[in-house]
């Protein structure tokens, strides 16, 4: 699991319907003369080749807790192409100003938080038989420079595709615990953790509240809490050293 930074998950808090914060690529692609096969099928065999070069393509989004602290990134595997990958096609003539109207269409759609945030369009139809690929990506999973390790990814320099290096990522059953990450969070950067205090951030960790939480992530939130109440004498008495009247000296 990897936390969002302050500024990615910002993406996410001020995303609405009427203000979607995803970003959006249109390209336009002249198909080889002499081609055989579904153009279609090819690209997906494509692109599921070459998921395991950028973490933009397997991530998704886990929440914690009461939302203490921002989502994280958790891996989702594997990846519904299915969902994905979609094949649209124009009606005739399959002008630029239907394709402009189409993806205006499919820019203003949201989306879906519980997979990764990137969906791929195949648009065919277009005239002189071209087709276009549209690509949206979530702003808080791309930045520029996440950008460009996509488009190697998925672009080569030269009509023959090179054989991608091979994943070394084996699966892992492991399931995130965030209940126990959150409170850890809480307890040692309350300065960055919504809903904890920067004064005295371990009075926000209540062991009745997190031993509601149900099954071993309940008990072991429960644990750390009683943890993190036991440490108030430490760093609490740090952080507010600044507020105390200084103490008085007897002369010597």
């Amino acid at each position: 699991m990897t936390p969002l930074s302050g500024l990615d998950a910002t993406f996410l808090y001020l995303e609405s319907e009427a203000m979607p914060m995803h970003v959006g690529s249109l390209q336009v692609y002249e198909l080889p003369p002499g081609r055989r096969g579904d153009f279609f099928v090819r690209a997906r065999r494509h692109l599921a080749g070459r998921l395991h070069l950028t973490p933009v393509f397997r991530r998704r989004l886990a929440t914690l807790p009461l939302d203490l602290a921002s989502p994280m990134w958790v891996e989702d595997r594997p990846v519904d192409l299915d969902y994905h990958l979609q094949r649209i096609a124009l009606p005739p003539p399959g002008t630029l100003a239907a394709l402009e109207a189409r993806v205006a269409e499919l820019h203003g759609e949201l989306l879906d938080r519980k997979r990764p945030l990137w969906r791929f369009y195949l648009i065919e139809g277009l005239a002189a038989g071209r087709v276009a690929w549209y690509l949206k990506v979530h702003h808080a999973s791309l930045d520029g420079a996440a950008g460009m390790q996509m488009a190697e990814a998925l672009l080569d320099p030269s009509p023959e595709p090179r054989a991608p290096p091979r994943s070394r990522r084996r699966p892992s059953n492991r399931r995130p615990a965030p209940a126990r990450w959150s409170v850890r969070r809480c307890a040692t950067r309350p300065a960055s953790t919504p809903g904890c205090s920067v004064s005295c951030p371990s009075s926000h960790v209540s062991c009745g509240t997190w031993s509601a939480l149900p099954g071993k992530p309940g008990r072991r939130a429960h644990a750390a809490a009683r943890s993190a109440r036991g440490r108030r004498s430490t760093w609490p008495s740090r952080r507010n050293a600044a507020l105390r009247p200084p103490r008085s000296r007897s002369p010597r």
